[in-house]
């Protein structure tokens, strides 16, 4: 990049920085001391800013702090503020990895709040970076975005700075053509509003430097007079001496030489009245330029010494100044800190004192209480030692009638059940003591009928249940042998017991029975499904039974299905307790998963299938509560 562009870009930062007004630091630090925690983000922000071209890492710091403080009360709007302070405080660091990072956070937050004048800030320093880094690009993409954000915000002053800063890039890649729209972009959207902007004379520099690089004299000189006259109307002193040090560069290559040491001497008489020596220094090295020019050596060499000179200065005062200013905030802070050390030695001494005052009148109260308190501790110790041995043996009885409902349970199956002669399991575990869940297993010498059902609720309601289901099917299991008369009766002789009571009308059973012959089973059911795993296909198969439930209303009639089986198969009767399973993380286990856990063990034994189902169920309930009674029945052929 040649000497022009480089001036050019420093005299858009000193303008960036000139155009932000500061508030006093101290002012900032009395605020924060007096104000709310819910207003201290946006205090802190102001600090970041505050230290922001400054030495040292205050400006993150503060910009930290206020992140914490916006997240403490989860406000949006504070938290991408804060981002993008840090974000600022990293790029005026050139640690431009961290300053991506904070940008990118605040982009994400302030894209679903939607605020667009954040987002235009957002995306106006997201293209600072990628220009500094050279991926002009990216900066033109980010340029872009924050142009059309800064149409929805409708903020003029946004829509010119970014139409600026696209055509700043392009220039910066020598498409003067594409760098001169924008510019002429940017004056159009203030001509259109009537409104003159404080950007207008910067604009017209930059096009009258474009013009310069172009060799197109008179353009450049038309674009300078006309910054000239914005910068008078503003009385803006130091944008009149750059663009009278460019006219005289542009006389020089005009070969004008009388009239560029005019401009140069209209530029340093407004230097003296200023104290910008970056812009001097500059003048020096025109003016170096121009008795170069007229082969005027010695002049030209004094003016380059100048030059020389004042550049090696402004190294070793900003170096001075950057020292002092370390100085005197280390002074400020530590008398802040003796300060702050002081009044809190004297508010924790009046803490202190307060305390004790509080902690004898206490102390007082309840020596006066204690006597009072030890003598009906006792007497409520011998109550409660009386009422604990009474609660015990209620629960141990309790217990043991829980245990003996559970024998009789026990008993009831087993009393009206033959040996299986297929290789199975039963996995059997009640929420409680006693389950609503029960089976049955009945053999002769043509048949075997299995049954497994789940009646209404668990615990002592649904045992209850579960007896009088049994009682009732093995009734009909001795005379009848159709599966689907079994399941009419049933219904109509559990839909009388049910109804014949007012309290108990919402009570129900849900059941699935199979009847085996030969290789056929034979099913049928209500509100059950049957699992069959193929083992030639290596495929589980879900057969559904009736909608109805048992015991919701009379004369229902229920279907009786059939398939095959070879050797290996497996048949799975269940009851819903197993994949309606919570977890620590409040997730069903739902069916998806029990498939998958019975098809995992196919190849296995039906004990190994059982403890394999035990410690599933145990590894996925956790420390959770069971949810319901589990009762699985799995034969294999």
């Amino acid at each position: 990049m040649n000497i022009k562009k480089l001036l050019l870009l420093f005299y858009f930062f000193i303008v960036a920085i000139l155009s932000f007004a500061k508030d006093d630091s101290s002012d900032l630090f009395k605020k924060l001391q007096n104000c709310n925690d819910s207003l201290k983000s946006e205090i802190y922000c102001d600090l970041a800013y505050y230290y922001l071209d400054s030495a040292g890492n205050k400006s993150i710091i503060f910009s930290n702090q206020a992140l914490k403080y916006a997240t403490k009360f989860n406000n949006d709007n504070d938290i991408a503020y804060a981002y993008i302070m840090i974000g600022s405080s990293y790029l005026a660091k050139s640690n431009y990895s961290e300053a991506l990072t904070a940008f990118n956070t605040a982009y994400t937050i302030s894209e679903k709040s939607k605020n667009y004048y954040q987002l235009h800030t957002i995306s106006n320093n997201l293209g600072i970076v990628y220009k500094y880094t050279g991926d002009y690009d990216l900066a033109l993409k980010y340029y872009a975005n924050a142009l059309n954000y800064a149409k929805q915000s409708e903020d003029l002053q946004s829509v010119v700075q970014s139409l600026t800063n696209i055509g700043n890039i392009y220039i910066l890649q020598e498409d003067y053509d594409k760098g001169l729209n924008y510019y002429f972009s940017a004056i159009k959207e203030c001509e259109s509003k009537n409104t003159f902007l404080s950007d207008i004379p910067s604009i017209y520099n930059n096009i009258g430097y474009v013009y310069y690089c172009l060799e197109d004299t008179k353009s450049s000189q038309s674009a300078y007079y006309q910054a000239l006259a914005g910068f008078d109307s503003l009385n803006n002193s130091f944008g009149q001496a750059v663009v009278y040090n460019n006219l005289a560069e542009l006389e020089i290559l005009s070969h004008n030489y009388d009239n560029a040491e005019k401009y140069i001497f209209l530029a340093d008489s407004l230097h003296k009245l200023m104290d910008y020596n970056d812009s001097r220094k500059n003048l020096y090295y025109t003016t170096y330029q121009l008795y170069y020019k007229q082969s005027d050596y010695k002049r030209a060499v004094d003016y380059l010494l100048k030059y020389q000179t004042l550049k090696d200065s402004i190294y070793t005062l900003e170096l001075e100044n950057q020292v002092q200013e370390i100085k005197t905030k280390y002074q400020v802070d530590k008398l802040n800190s003796e300060s702050k050390l002081k009044d809190d030695r004297i508010r924790q001494k009046n803490i202190i004192n307060i305390s004790l005052i509080s902690v004898i009148f206490i102390i007082t109260i309840l020596i006066v209480f204690l006597i009072k308190l030890i003598y009906q501790k006792q007497k409520l110790n011998k109550l409660l030692n009386h009422s604990n041995l009474y609660l015990k043996r209620v629960n141990d009885e309790i217990e043991h009638n829980l245990q003996y409902a559970r024998e009789i349970q026990i008993s009831c199956m087993a009393n009206n059940q033959n040996n299986c002669p297929y290789n199975h399991f039963v996995l059997d575990i009640p929420k409680f003591t006693v389950g609503g869940d029960f089976y049955l297993m009945r053999k002769n010498e043509e048949q075997s009928i299995i049954v497994l059902a789940d009646s209404t609720g668990h615990g002592i309601s649904g045992g209850f249940l579960s007896v009088l289901g049994i009682q009732l099917l093995d009734s009909l299991l001795l005379k009848v042998s159709s599966l689907s008369d079994i399941l009419k009766q049933l219904n109509n002789s559990f839909y009388s017991y049910i109804n014949s009571s007012n309290t108990l009308k919402s009570e129900s059973l849900c059941l699935s029975i199979i009847k085996i012959v030969d290789n056929t089973v034979f099913y049928s059911g209500s509100k059950h499904k049957i699992y069959k795993y193929d083992n030639l296909e290596k495929q589980l198969f879900e057969y559904k039974t009736s909608s109805s439930i048992i015991g919701s209303e009379k004369d229902v009639c229920f279907t009786e299905n059939s398939f095959t089986f070879n050797s290996g198969d497996w048949v799975f009767l269940f009851s819903d307790g197993y994949a309606d399973q919570f977890s620590e993380n409040n997730t069903k286990l739902k069916y998806k998963q029990f498939k998958d856990v019975l098809l995992e063990c196919v190849n296995i034994s039906p004990s190994e299938m059982k403890e394999n189902l035990i410690q599933k169920h145990f590894a996925w309930k956790g420390e959770n509560k069971q949810t319901d009674d589990i009762l699985i029945i799995g034969i294999k052929f």
